[in-house]
């Protein structure tokens, strides 16, 4: 098929002048390349995808990387501080972190216990049941949006390495507890680009790695329904994996339609919900839902969010900026920075899973909520309560 063979001729084209995998536009492309090649040569019973499908994924990849080329071999400027590694009270960092994943666990076993339900998947069930969201679980939410980034921050320090073990261990037992196998996937990701930044990455290691994703993604599968979950890796990867391909491409095909939006109602979705909490204007909804693939599946890809928002046509001008702005992100990460390292990391999985979903836009607020955070840790503090974050050196 020409397309197919278009995207793997731009893939090797893009690896051959980067050279560098852990760039936007090298993920981008081998992923897709990867993906669109075990779908089209695996027998899964999943829906025939169209030739549209296949010129979508080809345009889409190359406005990316059109955008992402013209950005990342930018060197802009970065500000002072944060080309600083913050000198933390590593002590009582330690001890905060510690105590926040610890009343998150609690916090987890006790409303299980409650309920009755399955401490696997307590937050993600409570949450899609719940018309109102309950304190509880917000605050769980809350904590391990907010301590992600600081997490990774820590392991990058010289404490012990039996803390850094325990440090872990807990924030790995309440990702599981979550349910989500996205936000398992995402510190699987983090990991592995931090190992490699480091030039630390050791095949026993990464084996290590593959069979905790593996083992975490079995026990949520088990025990997050109280043990109703049917174990079948196969029609998991169906699924998680290959689902949303053809899902979207019964979209492009006029075959399933979205509901009218306001301009740029996914992209800009988290200002038309501050709107709506203060005006009472409606949240933009494509309302689409669960489509038949023949698995049900509810997630199109990330192309969906340009879709929906632009058009066929205005949607790849929206690959080419969305490649811009992270050719931009990338560039201070290739300037050795360790802050947009740190960001980098906790943020590639929007590029890897891209052929499953969009993980940027609908959950920007958790993005920004991270980029404050890790902002606040590498600047000052004037506030004497949070006095162990304070570093030594450029006082003002």
């Amino acid at each position: 098929m020409i397309y197919i063979c278009l995207m793997i001729v731009l893939t090797i084209f893009i690896l051959y002048i980067k050279r560098n995998l852990f760039n936007p536009a090298c993920i981008t492309c081998l992923v897709w390349c990867v993906v669109i090649i075990l779908y089209q040569t695996t027998s899964h019973g999943l829906c025939e995808l169209s030739l549209l499908f296949f010129e979508t994924v080809f345009f889409w990849c190359l406005f990316f990387c059109i955008g992402c080329l013209c950005t990342s071999n930018s060197k802009f400027c970065i500000n002072a501080t944060l080309s600083k590694v913050p000198k933390i009270n590593k002590k009582k960092g330690y001890i905060l972190l510690i105590l926040l994943l610890t009343v998150s666990l609690c916090i987890i076993f006790i409303g299980a216990k409650k309920s009755g339900i399955s401490s696997v998947g307590y937050v993600r069930n409570i949450g899609l049941n719940s018309e109102i969201v309950p304190f509880n679980v917000k605050v769980v939410n809350f904590i391990t949006t907010l301590i992600y980034p600081l997490i990774f921050l820590f392991l990058d320090t010289d404490l012990k390495k039996s803390k850094k073990i325990f440090l872990f261990s807990l924030f790995l037992i309440l990702s599981v507890l979550s349910g989500s196998k996205s936000q398992v996937m995402q510190i699987f990701i983090t990991c592995l680009f931090l190992i490699s930044y480091h030039k630390k990455i050791k095949i026993s290691f990464l084996i290590l790695m593959v069979a905790v994703l593996v083992g975490a993604f079995f026990i949520i599968t088990l025990l997050r329904d109280n043990g109703n979950s049917k174990i079948d890796f196969l029609e998991l990867i169906y699924i998680y994996f290959f689902s949303p391909l053809p899902a979207f491409d019964l979209l492009l095909n006029n075959k399933i339609s979205a509901d009218a939006t306001p301009f740029a109602g996914t992209v800009l979705g988290l200002f038309y919900r501050i709107a709506a909490k203060f005006f009472g204007t409606a949240v933009p909804d494509s309302g689409l839902g669960f489509v038949f693939v023949p698995v049900p599946t509810n997630v199109y890809t990330i192309m969906l969010t340009g879709y929906v928002d632009f058009g066929r046509n205005g949607m790849f001008v929206f690959s080419l900026i969305y490649g811009m702005l992270w050719g931009y992100f990338y560039s201070f990460v290739k300037q050795n920075n360790k802050f947009y390292k740190l960001l980098y990391a906790c943020f590639l999985n929007v590029l890897i899973l891209q052929f499953f979903a969009d993980y940027l836009f609908p959950y920007l607020a958790i993005f920004i909520y991270q980029i404050f955070i890790t902002i606040f840790v590498y600047y000052k503090s004037k506030i004497k309560d949070f006095k162990f974050l304070r570093y030594q050196g450029n006082h003002d």
